[in-house]
């Protein structure tokens, strides 16, 4: 039967667990397409910054073509040669000095792989190694274009615009330079607008594509082109399209030759084109697969966790039953109606069988308690051992007596009033006791204390009047002595009833046996509690004044009277037990035969001497406190980061009250007490040791020399060298 309530009890635990898992998985589509989308996002913010960076290094190229272009032909050379004719062609020096000046201009451009400049009134050509006086015999030898005729190519040179070729249309002809290039022609205009001439680079493909691609899985798998406005195609990489398939976006995913690709792109001004950067799914795809397995990893750990929590919840609930099991398989319950009520009609009903269980148990055990309270007999040891254990009887155990309902609360169910009772009980005395309603309808509580001293007693006594007041009773509560033991709760339970048959209504508690409990009269709680907090406070005055604000000699009774002294005198006892000062109980106790004035100025008295107590205390503290200070000062000044705060937080104080008590104790600052010690153990190493003057200052705690001597020569009107002089002359 065990077994099979196991498994009951379990799958209901986790069925109930799992929709925990399942809620998840309801929103797991959003919640992923989320999460793939911040990182899609991510990633294209990583592209897009990256393509920024290159197109702004590659605008700055452009930059320098058209600086290095302004300052060719502003240079004396290059307009002797943009004016001259075909005259100037024996002058060597002046095409020489062409070439080296474009040589030196173009030398500190790492990505130039080839330039040269032509002129619009001649047809000189000057590159950074040769000079050529036409076109026609600089053409076939530098530069190849495909399908493009040469006066085509000299038109291009008359163009009053930044030009670029396409990389596929141009290669250098010479066998040490082997890759494709982009070609750059800048030309030069005279304030009037007229064309002198043009400054031509050549960029190696693979600079390029290492500027827009920086890494090595870019370019496996990445693409790139960049595009004018009229679909022609300046570079490119792992593609062969018309370039015009991103033309209406910047951002996003497209298809491109049936893979989707993230891609990003950018303007060029200076060219009137776009810069296109796109990445596959393979590239990125890394951190697509991080978070679908972080997702499953969530995934997997709630149904774990599920499996788990449901198996040792139910283990849980399974020793609690066990006692109930234990006697439905005992061989004197097999007949019992118990027995066969639950366990043979209701044992498939797995939802109701725990509390089932609960109820009967709560019948088992009520009828043992009744059975304890009216006749005191147990048919074992191990009953009165298992029932005390149930009440969580202690050496100092009080029971408390409540009158039955009232007739006009008849509506309300014994186990609702029950409840609201217990919960009441909780409140007031701040801890769970044990609530019963025997079957007459009265309803008492098992109170139990810690160590019963009186403190503890008038405390239990002023939460019995609270308890009073919370339930608006009409009827006395009735407080039993102290018992110690089960064997005597049916005799303090009978004498109880009786108590309670002839109990003054009057009263909000009678209390049982004539033990001397101390009744707490307490008309206001939060006034003793701050009574307490002045004594151990030191505030003498306030806490005479609050005394006095308890006796009102005129309007008290002296019964009254006899609750509020004893109220005051637990305060106060309990208050100089705290700070182990003399006995003060001579001066609060209680005696009829004096003066309420006398016994109140007893009392104040009795505050006198608290305090002063906690002002010897607070002194005593005070005192070795600083002493520790200057102690450990007197150790530490060697470190060179030693300061007030480090000081402060080796003492958990602040530094006002480091500060404060060195200024008030040896009449320096800190800076001053600290520099003080070193300097003092900085003379006796001059005199007294062979250590250099650079190794006293560090061992002193000064971090540097120069420091230290001034501050020495402050402090002694004279130099650590002089000082280390006269030692040795003495």
């Amino acid at each position: 039967m065990r077994s099979k309530l196991w498994i009951r009890v379990w799958l209901k635990r986790l069925v109930r667990y799992l929709a925990v898992p399942l809620a998840f998985c309801a929103v797991l589509g959003p919640l992923y397409g989320i999460m793939r989308q911040q990182t899609e996002m991510a990633q294209l913010a990583d592209v897009s910054e990256q393509l920024s960076t290159a197109i702004n290094t590659f605008e700055g190229y452009l930059s320098d073509l058209r600086f290095t272009t302004n300052r060719l032909f502003n240079d004396d050379v290059f307009n002797r040669l943009a004016a001259s004719n075909d005259d100037l062609i024996g002058d060597y020096m002046t095409p020489y000095d062409a070439s080296s000046l474009l040589s030196d201009l173009t030398y500190s451009m790492s990505y130039v792989t080839y330039s040269y400049v032509t002129f619009a009134r001649n047809q000189f050509v000057v590159d950074p190694y040769r000079f050529f006086d036409s076109y026609s015999r600089f053409y076939p030898g530098a530069a190849e274009y495909e399908g493009i005729s040469e006066a085509q190519w000299a038109a291009w040179k008359q163009t009053r615009s930044l030009r670029c070729l396409p990389l596929h249309s141009v290669a250098l002809n010479r066998t040490i330079y082997p890759d494709l290039y982009l070609t750059l022609c800048q030309p030069y205009l005279t304030s009037g607008g007229q064309f002198r001439g043009a400054c031509t680079i050549l960029i190696r493909e693979k600079h390029l594509r290492s500027l827009f691609l920086p890494m090595e899985k870019w370019r496996e798998d990445g693409l790139f082109c960049v595009v004018q406005d009229d679909g022609t195609v300046l570079m490119r990489h792992n593609y062969a399209g018309d370039g015009r398939i991103f033309a209406d976006a910047k951002t996003g995913m497209q298809r491109y030759e049936g893979q989707t690709y993230l891609f990003v792109s950018r303007r060029i001004e200076p060219l009137n084109a776009n810069a296109v950067l796109a990445l596959p799914y393979s590239v990125y795809g890394e951190n697509m697969r991080a978070v679908t397995q972080a997702v499953w990893l969530y995934l997997g750990a709630g149904l774990a966790a599920c499996l788990v929590l449901s198996a040792l919840m139910t283990v849980f609930d399974m020793r609690e039953m066990r006692p109930i099991f234990d006697m439905l398989q005992s061989e004197d319950a097999v007949n019992n109606r118990l027995f066969t009520d639950l366990v043979v009609q209701k044992l498939h009903n797995h939802g109701q069988l725990k509390e089932e269980l609960e109820r009967m148990r709560g019948e088992l055990e009520h009828s043992r308690m009744e059975a304890a309270l009216t006749t005191g007999v147990f048919s074992c040891l191990e009953e009165q051992k298992s029932l005390q254990e149930l009440l969580g009887l202690t050496e100092h155990n009080y029971l408390l007596l409540l009158p039955c309902a009232e007739a006009e609360n008849a509506e309300v169910s014994a186990e609702l009033r029950l409840m609201m009772i217990d919960e009441q009980v909780r409140q007031c005395y701040r801890r769970p006791q044990f609530v019963y309603q025997t079957t007459g309808g009265s309803i008492l509580a098992i109170l139990t204390l810690g160590t019963g001293e009186e403190a503890e007693q008038i405390r239990m006594c002023r939460q019995t009047e609270e308890l009073y007041t919370r339930l608006e009773l009409e009827e006395p509560l009735v407080l039993s002595g102290r018992f110690s033991g089960i064997g005597e709760l049916s005799s303090v339970y009978w004498q109880a009833r009786n108590m309670q048959r002839y109990a003054d209504r009057t009263q909000k508690v009678c209390y049982l046996n004539g033990e001397s409990l101390v009744r707490a009269s307490t008309p206001d709680i939060v006034s003793l509690e701050r009574l307490n907090g002045y004594l151990l406070s030191g505030c003498g005055q306030e806490a005479q004044s609050l005394i006095c604000e308890f006796f009102n000699v005129e309007q008290l009774s002296p019964q009254n009277f006899q609750q509020a002294f004893f109220s005051v005198r637990g305060v106060l006892l309990s208050a100089a037990q705290k700070v182990g000062g003399e006995d003060v109980s001579y001066l609060c106790s209680y005696d009829s035969r004096r003066t309420a004035h006398r016994q109140v100025q007893d009392l104040c008295d009795c505050c006198f001497e608290i305090c002063s107590e906690v002002e010897l205390l607070r002194r005593s503290h005070n005192e070795a406190l600083q002493q520790r200070i200057l102690a450990w000062l007197g150790e530490q000044y060697t470190r060179p980061e030693l300061n007030v705060a480090m000081t402060a937080q080796q003492f958990n104080l602040s530094k006002k009250y480091v500060s404060q008590f060195l200024k008030d104790r040896t009449g320096k600052s800190f800076t001053e007490y600290l520099e003080e010690l070193r300097l003092t153990r900085a003379m006796e190493l001059l005199r007294g040791s062979e250590y250099s003057i650079t190794e006293i200052a560090l061992q002193c705690g000064f971090a540097a020399q120069n420091t230290f001597y001034k501050a020495f020569r402050r402090r002694f009107g004279i130099s650590p060298s002089a000082v280390r002089r006269q030692g040795r002359d003495g």
